[in-house]
């Protein structure tokens, strides 16, 4: 063996002594994992419910555009059969979608061009409705007065007492959603784009 050979020997066990040190120093300070299934059955249910904390954040601070996917996806699943029928006549199926959307337009346009003058007429009629409905309610509007006078006067002589205050707050209807979701002509446009092509 030469001189270079004992070198090169002698820094291989250097190197071999010395991951052997470390080694066993990281196998005495490495942290240990238990594999309990109790454990891991707890850590999948949090990860399950932040993950459920956040998609539903997410529909509450993106409730327009949610709103109009879900529009959107129940208008193109309701349509499919008449796309598919469009299909069968040979038609291509984005020419069909096209005209399903398009005729659709056409419909709901017509039937507010319809109603447009008998929504005017009921308008301009509106404060005559409105006298006629307040002149058949007046005898039993007075009648309450009468009571509630009545009452008044019972109440006055009644020992006051403290009563609790309750507050109403009203609840917002679906259609307001619906309305908030596709109030506007993007959500309009996000809505015509998602049928089926």
């Amino acid at each position: 063996m030469s001189f270079g050979g004992q070198i090169g020997q002698h820094r291989s066990n250097a190197r071999g002594s010395e991951r052997e040190k470390s080694l066993s120093q990281e196998d005495l300070t490495a942290p240990q994992v238990s594999h309990d299934p109790a454990i891991a059955r707890q850590g999948v249910r949090l990860l399950a419910g932040i993950l459920t904390l956040l998609l539903i954040a997410f529909c509450y601070f993106a409730s327009s555009v949610c709103i109009t996917v879900v529009v959107a996806t129940f208008l193109a699943i309701l349509l499919d059969p008449v796309v598919a029928v469009l299909e069968r006549a040979r038609i291509p199926r984005f020419f069909a979608a096209g005209s399903i959307v398009l005729f659709g337009v056409l419909i709901f346009g017509s039937i507010a061009y319809a109603s447009y003058g008998k929504l005017a007429d009921f308008f301009d009629d509106f404060p005559r409705y409105v006298s006629r409905i307040a002149e058949t309610l007046s005898p039993i509007s007075s009648k309450i007065q009468t009571v509630r006078d009545s009452a008044g006067t019972l109440a006055n002589e009644a020992e006051p007492k403290k009563v609790p205050e309750v507050r109403i707050r009203e609840s917002t209807s679906w259609a307001s959603y619906l309305a908030r979701g596709v109030g506007s002509a993007w959500g309009a446009l996000l809505i015509a784009g998602s049928f089926p092509s």
